[in-house]
């Protein structure tokens, strides 16, 4: 197995198509002779697609249909198997899954790897059948994460961060202001909450920007924080003890701190309409659901 490091792209079919289908092609249709309009299926718009890049060279591609809580299409070329990039790939799209907000995921293994995708948490339901002329196995896997949300305050083109306390996880980080959804709240009814408490303001969020995942610090569990734009609000910002500092910065000058999320600078470009939200707000089903309506 070799250490090189791999490139990672996510987003739409109409990014991804061009290296996604070289990939898929060259495994399903060329290696194990199923018929392209089969792997092709008319439904790759309606997905989030993932591909991985081995010094510039797609190498292995997934992707994941919001509305069907389903993962599908996992390839890696031939030579490049036994690297662990299936399971690294996995690991991306059930994350893509938690951001999206699923709670559980489906796919349909070939019975050949389903030890695979059970080291990975997933179960098998019902019993084999036959897709594409090959044994499959349906496995499901639930999703267990934590809702946080957070506001990206937006100034004359600068955003206001807070320095964590040392104590606190991410103690000495800069940080977006936010906090815990509590039970019953909606995510912008917590964060008007959550930005009183810290900051002392009254506030509205504006627009969903995107949405940030980290763990606990502990390893039990995963966050799932959506993030919203703050344009507007009542009285002048006052930290409470979470924070020891406050300050608004530039794009630029976010590159010198210490980062509670290396994703702040992205969200902002989207804050100030530089550059466009990522694939997950626009493939995102309703906070909470495992399954949608029709795609």
């Amino acid at each position: 197995m070799t250490s090189r490091p791999l490139r990672w792209a996510s987003g739409t079919w109409e990014s991804l198509r061009e290296t996604a289908t070289l990939v898929r092609r060259r495994v399903f249709v060329e290696e194990m002779g199923i018929a392209e309009g089969v792997d092709f299926d008319g439904t790759d718009a309606d997905c989030l697609h993932l591909v991985a890049f081995d010094e510039g060279q797609p190498v292995g591609t997934g992707r994941l249909r919001p509305c069907e809580a389903r993962i599908g299409r996992m390839a890696v070329l031939r030579e490049a198997r036994n690297r662990g990039i299936g399971s690294a790939m996995l690991r991306r799209l059930i994350r893509e899954a938690v951001r999206m907000g699923l709670t559980e995921v489906a796919l349909h293994a070939q019975t050949q790897v389903v030890g695979l995708y059970r080291a990975h948490g997933f179960d098998s339901v019902g019993p084999e059948f036959e897709e594409a002329g090959i044994p499959h196995q349906l496995m499901r896997r639930k999703l267990k994460w934590r809702q946080a949300v957070a506001g990206l305050l937006l100034r004359e083109g600068r955003v206001l961060l807070g320095l964590r306390a040392p104590e606190l996880s991410m103690g000495n980080h800069w940080d977006l202001f936010g906090g815990k959804v509590e039970s019953g709240e909606s995510d912008r009814t917590a964060l008007s909450r959550e930005l009183e408490e810290e900051l002392s303001i009254r506030a509205e969020p504006d627009a969903h920007i995107g949405t940030i995942l980290y763990d606990d610090g502990r390893g039990s569990w995963v966050w799932r924080c959506p993030v919203y734009r703050v344009r507007s609000w009542e009285g002048e910002p006052a930290i409470n003890e979470e924070h020891i500092d406050f300050k608004w910065f530039s794009r630029s000058e976010l590159h010198d701190l210490t980062l509670a999320h290396h994703q702040i600078v992205r969200l902002l470009d989207v804050a100030v309409g530089a550059t466009q939200p990522g694939v997950e707000v626009r493939l995102t089903p309703a906070a909470g659901t495992s399954r949608g309506g029709g795609c």
